[in-house]
């Protein structure tokens, strides 16, 4: 099949994937090296890293809420400095100062 002249996000090309699972047949490996299919990923994988920071970001307001009620502070640096550490720990690949930067 010529990748030049399909559109890789036709439902068509994927029917025999959407069989059932013991039917079902693998992507085809030309989806594998389509630059199109690979931004598609990024901006799908994107899309869910913001779905997260937003519902991770709830949950912070919530506890910076019940703080509030019980008369506690509400910014903790220690507690601050041990989730970030864990987080830069956690993603060793990543640069430390862009974890740091996106959960601070």
């Amino acid at each position: 099949m010529d990748t030049f002249s399909v559109d890789i996000f036709d439902p068509k090309i994927y029917e025999a994937q959407r069989r059932p699972f013991a039917e079902a047949e693998s992507l085809p490996a030309w989806c594998y090296t389509s630059e199109a299919f690979y931004r598609r990923e990024v901006d799908r994988i994107d899309r869910e890293i913001l779905r997260l920071l937003g519902e991770r970001l709830q949950v912070a307001r919530a506890i910076g809420e019940a703080k509030l009620k019980a008369g506690a502070p509400v910014y903790a640096p220690q507690r601050e400095e041990q989730v970030l550490r864990a987080l830069t720990d956690a993603a060793p690949a990543l640069p430390a100062s862009g974890v740091r930067a996106i959960f601070r």
